[in-house]
């Protein structure tokens, strides 16, 4: 809100400096209609960037975007998460060379058939187990899925998800364990806010690449647990307030804390060998990966 705010005060700004210059200046020679034409020139480019600015600060991904095979590990794991990701960028990281990548993108509920196709092939057991808990997959692919598969504890996690979605399907809201990561319980939570509401932008932002409107610190402290728990599951989110949220009241968000600070390169090797020893396995796992 006050980014939009910002942006809406600058724009009225370069309004008024543009409609002073037209009825202040008058335009006496060719040189100064130059000046002033070039002046307005400047100001029309700085509004036009901002405008850019603006549309790729609310969108994960710029229009047109071309991931190329060697691009940096931040950037395709900033693309394997966002929402705004195409189906030809899910298709590439679907079968690129990092397995992070792929177990990232494995979580992403936005990514297209194909995709999840590739995915549920993948050769690393652990890309295919959090494919199989995505409830973005359709449950005809987790059956078909089922037949194929060799792993043992991939099809004991292929029909765990089965029984889950059905039950969901059915309203018994069974409680099936299901893999803890942010896009399960985050897709949950937004399926019962309204778009416009405040808990629901603040979820969103939480998600992204950018939770930065809000301070981090007021969103790893609103009194909305799953806005704590987007909070715990955001990677960008620094050390020390992850550690904060492992003393959550909510379980829930004491998890998804621990996970991520398992899985960030600079958590320290004190911390990581703590969470090494924690019973539950996904945590384990974020260590491990």
């Amino acid at each position: 809100m006050l980014v939009t705010i910002f942006w809406i005060f600058f724009f009225l700004f370069l309004t008024a400096i543009s409609t002073f210059i037209i009825r202040r200046y008058e335009t006496k020679s060719t040189s100064d209609f130059m000046m002033k034409f070039a002046f307005l020139g400047v100001i029309l480019l700085i509004g036009g960037m901002s405008m850019v600015g603006m549309f790729r600060y609310y969108h994960n991904l710029p229009v047109g975007f071309e991931l190329r095979e060697d691009a940096p590990l931040s950037q395709k794991l900033e693309v394997a998460t966002s929402t705004e990701i195409t189906p030809e960028l899910a298709q590439q990281l679907s079968k690129d060379s990092n397995r992070e990548v792929r177990y990232e993108l494995a979580a992403n509920f936005y990514i297209d058939v194909t995709a999840i196709a590739n995915l549920l092939e993948d050769p690393n057991v652990a890309v295919r187990k959090r494919m199989a808990r995505n409830l973005s997959v359709p449950i005809e692919m987790l059956e078909s899925r089922l037949h194929s598969e060799k792993d043992p504890s991939v099809i004991a996690t292929i029909q765990e998800s089965i029984r889950f979605r059905k039950s969901r399907l059915a309203g018994t809201g069974q409680s099936i364990p299901v893999d803890p990561n942010p896009r399960l319980r985050i897709t949950e939570a937004l399926e019962l806010l309204d778009e416009g509401s405040e808990d629901y932008r603040k979820i969103r932002l939480a998600i992204g690449s950018r939770p930065f409107l809000y301070s981090v610190d007021s969103l790893a402290s609103d009194k909305n647990p799953d806005v704590r728990y987007a909070a715990a599951s955001n990677i960008n989110v620094s050390n020390t307030v992850l550690k904060e949220l492992l003393r959550d009241v909510d379980a829930g968000v004491r998890t998804m804390a621990s996970i991520t600070l398992g899985r960030k390169e600079n958590t320290e090797g004190e911390l990581l060998e703590s969470l090494s020893m924690k019973n539950n396995s996904f945590i384990r796992e974020a260590v491990a990966s």
